[in-house]
């Protein structure tokens, strides 16, 4: 008998296990921790095991009920305030911290990262200093309470290892701490060398060995271990950011003048980019566990289009349902960055830069694109013409032959996308950069010096959305859209409109400007903005760590098993009584008596939901009356 060989396929079959068996004990530990760390835990118990027996036997015990929820509020109450006493103890080590990571991410999730550090930089011994520099103070992340900082690690035996973190709250990672690049790592692991290795520990990871004590060394699991996002550390890279490469200051962004981009259309990697991108959409990721989601992009937009034109929002959300189907995205569709641009992407200026007679080229092996917490399922023309408006690539010679390039590809990869898919795309893109520029400057978020240049960066792109949703119209047939989008622009957009058309305004420009060129309030330089960014980091970790003990009201799943066990008895009990095996005055008392119990724990579980609104309450109360006698 032949003996089949071992593919490719099924080495995928196994890591789709395998994603699913992780995935599970991460369900486990998950119910664990809410569970033992939860809200009433002991009274949970006893309010199930009182309302049981109410309606099992059909007569209210008070007196037994009231002995079940007073011991269980005591071992509460008891567990409380051990938790109390750990997490002060807690909170005084993060104050103690010498470095902000350190202050953020708690010990045991920084004695996990310094061994993921350890072992990717072959190094050995203890970590005996960790140095810290403030990097890259701009951008719109800066803007949103987020920061960078340059690290550097240094071990016992002398080895350095050096690299980059970065906290990003406006992702709503905070909620789901665990998804927090999580798709990053994914496509790293992969082997996808352009995309980033994640150092920092995985969450999961790290309660799956608390959970089943497979790593006893690391110790029990910190109070904010898989509550809160404390952000990422990414491996070191060498090289410059894109942006700043095509858009320094000499170039483009220069107060008071408005020029486009001047460098040479091949300073642009497109080519090399997308030799890189093509390796992730060329990947069939159907099936795994990953926190992508559809349509990302097209609901941004149609927020964005909501506050101004309810109506106008709804006309496109139906067109682009029609267009791009449920069944086109899931059948078709890939893993896409969803917010590919020249920030995003890192280019080494060392050893994998060429100079050629027609300008400086790059290798795909010298670029690294970050920030992939963005990434959605769709088609990926949408990274493609997006990173060409964005870094002005569009408005090149050479964008056609590119574009036709990408597209003859993407047919190949994934046929079936229509030609009204793409002119779609097309449409919003603009749209929604568009829309984007224009709110900076409506905002008020700008300097001023640099917001008439702004408009007519969002002149050109309206104009090009014109000719977009022409298109668009041209193909299908659908000249609804047109005539809304115009009467969109007359009502939302006049003040762009009377702006004068520039053929040479540049997206570039805009965007860099928007990263870049933002007012401060109150008068802060951006180095206060990054102290007070760590500041509100901080706090946010402390409250966490405070609230541990608080994590969620388990009464509620009292509540609702005794809910359930009173229907299945009142009713069974209605049939008896029907029958005349039961009698109806038995059949009152027993749903009176039931009635009364349900009543107690759900308004126990209501107080325990509001618990945190009382507690406030009342401190106000005091802090009230105290003021009134000092007075």
């Amino acid at each position: 008998m032949t003996r089949r060989r071992h593919t490719w396929a099924d080495e995928l079959g196994e890591e789709k296990k395998n994603l699913v068996l992780d995935t599970l004990l991460s369900k486990i530990g998950s119910a664990s921790r809410k569970f033992h760390e939860g809200r009433f835990t002991f009274t949970t118990i006893g309010a199930t095991l009182g309302g049981l027996d109410t309606l099992l036997s059909g007569e209210l015990d008070w007196k037994g009920l009231a002995w079940l929820l007073g011991g269980g509020l005591a071992f509460d109450a008891l567990k409380a305030g051990v938790y109390y006493v750990r997490n002060q103890g807690q909170i005084k080590k993060i104050r103690n911290e010498k470095t902000t990571i350190g202050r953020v991410m708690g010990s045991d999730y920084l004695e996990a990262l310094i061994t993921n550090i350890r072992e990717y930089g072959c190094a050995r011994g203890e970590c005996v200093a960790i140095e810290e520099q403030v990097s890259n103070t701009e951008g719109t992340n800066l803007h949103r309470e987020g920061y960078t900082i340059s690290l550097m690690f240094t071990f016992a035996d002398g080895t350095q290892v050096p690299a980059f973190f970065k906290y990003n709250y406006r992702q709503g990672n905070d909620e789901h701490p665990e998804n927090n690049g999580r798709i990053t790592r994914f496509l790293s692991d992969r082997g996808h060398s352009f995309v980033p290795k994640v150092l920092s520990p995985d969450i999961d990871v790290l309660m799956q060995e608390q959970l089943f004590t497979l790593d006893r060394e690391r110790g029990t699991a910190s109070p904010i271990e898989g509550t809160t996002n404390r952000g990422l550390v990414y491996e070191w890279v060498n090289g410059a950011n894109l942006e700043w490469l095509l858009y320094t200051e000499k170039n483009v962004v220069v107060k008071g003048s408005f020029r486009q981009n001047t460098l040479s259309v091949n300073d642009i990697p497109v080519d090399a980019l997308f030799e890189n991108m093509w390796e992730v959409y060329e990947d069939d990721l159907r099936g795994f566990f990953l926190p992508a989601k559809t349509r990302t992009f097209h609901n941004s937009l149609v927020a964005k289009i909501q506050q101004a034109s309810p109506e106008f929002a709804s006309i496109v959300d139906k067109v682009h349902k029609e267009t791009i189907t449920d069944d086109a995205l899931l059948l078709k569709a890939r893993i896409i960055h969803g917010d590919l641009h020249q920030g995003n992407i890192m280019v080494n200026t060392g050893e994998v830069m060429t100079h050629g007679m027609f300008g400086t080229q790059f290798t795909a092996a010298g670029i690294k694109v970050f920030d992939w917490d963005n990434a959605e399922i769709g088609i990926p023309y949408q990274d493609f013409f997006h990173f060409a408006v964005i870094s002005d690539f569009e408005r090149s010679d050479a964008f056609p032959e590119a574009r036709a390039k990408f597209l003859k590809k993407q047919k190949k990869v994934l046929p079936g996308v229509t030609e009204a898919q793409t002119r779609l795309i097309e449409f919003e893109t603009y749209v929604s950069l568009l829309m984007r520029y224009h709110a900076a400057v409506a905002e008020k978020t700008l300097k001023p010096e640099f917001e008439q240049n702004i408009l007519t960066s969002c002149r050109y792109l309206l104009e090009k959305s014109r000719a977009a949703v022409d298109a668009f119209a041209a193909t299908t047939g659908n000249d609804g859209i047109r005539t809304a989008y115009d009467q969109f622009v007359r009502e939302n957009l006049s003040e762009v409109e009377a702006t004068p058309f520039d053929q040479s305004a540049s997206v570039g420009y805009a965007h860099t400007v928007n990263h870049k060129e933002r007012r401060i309030k109150n008068g802060d330089s951006l180095a206060d903005v990054v102290r007070k960014n760590q500041q509100v980091h901080q706090r946010r970790i402390e409250r966490r760590v405070k609230q541990t003990n608080l994590y969620g009201n388990m009464l509620w799943f009292a509540a609702a098993l005794n809910t359930a066990v009173y229907a299945y008895i009142m009713g069974a009990t209605y049939v008896g009584m029907q029958a005349g095996k039961v009698s109806q005055e038995h059949f009152s008392e027993a749903a009176v008596d039931g009635g009364k119990g349900l009543l107690a724990i759900y308004g126990l579980a209501l107080l325990g939901n509001n618990i945190d609104r009382i507690v406030r309450c009342g401190k106000r109360m005091y802090h009230w009356f105290a003021g009134q006698r000092k007075s």
